[in-house]
């Protein structure tokens, strides 16, 4: 009976040893769960945050780029005023004395219509004898001659401006052949 009472206790302590083993096992895998969840969260909760710096990034690019270019239509506006005095300037006759006093104010406007552009950072395209760029020439007319190196502006036929790195219009130009 002894015997018998040792097997049974060691039956019982085996079955539960089995039992603390899976629950062993259990508790082990629920630990490599949690840890598997925490991971996953932890590269989640980094991805929001990437995601957000994105945004915010984004989102300051977006200002500044509205800043930087508010003025564009209001400048494109402009243009043909600017455009209209120079041609005023140039057809003038600067010999009758009766208009010189309106040909300077002509000046001075346009002037300070030139230090307001500036002040804005736009700028002016009206170089000649550079190197022709489709970026910032539009080519109206393409001559033959000696006096300039091919593919190189000979003419401006019409100014064209910049605000900041955009171009608000292309300069018409005569290009060299």
């Amino acid at each position: 009976m002894i015997k018998k009472d040792i097997l049974a206790e060691k039956k019982q302590s085996i079955e539960k040893e089995k039992e603390i083993l899976k629950k062993n096992e259990i508790i082990f895998e629920l630990e490599e769960k949690i840890s598997k969840m925490k991971k996953m969260h932890h590269d989640q909760i980094l991805r929001n945050k990437a995601e957000i710096e994105n945004i915010l990034k984004r989102t300051q690019l977006n200002i500044e780029k509205s800043h930087k270019f508010s003025l564009e239509k209001f400048s494109i506006a402009l243009l043909p005023i600017i455009d209209n005095l120079e041609r005023t300037l140039e057809v003038s006759n600067k010999l009758n004395t009766d208009i010189k006093p309106i040909i300077e104010g002509i000046k001075l406007t346009l002037q300070e219509f030139t230090k307001v552009m500036q002040s804005f950072n736009i700028t002016c395209i009206d170089k000649i004898n550079v190197v022709f760029d489709p970026k910032i020439h539009e080519a109206m007319t393409v001559l033959d001659t000696q006096e300039f190196q091919p593919n190189q502006v000979m003419q401006i036929m019409q100014k064209g401006y910049m605000l900041h790195d955009r171009l608000l219009r292309p300069a018409m130009v005569a290009v060299s052949k």
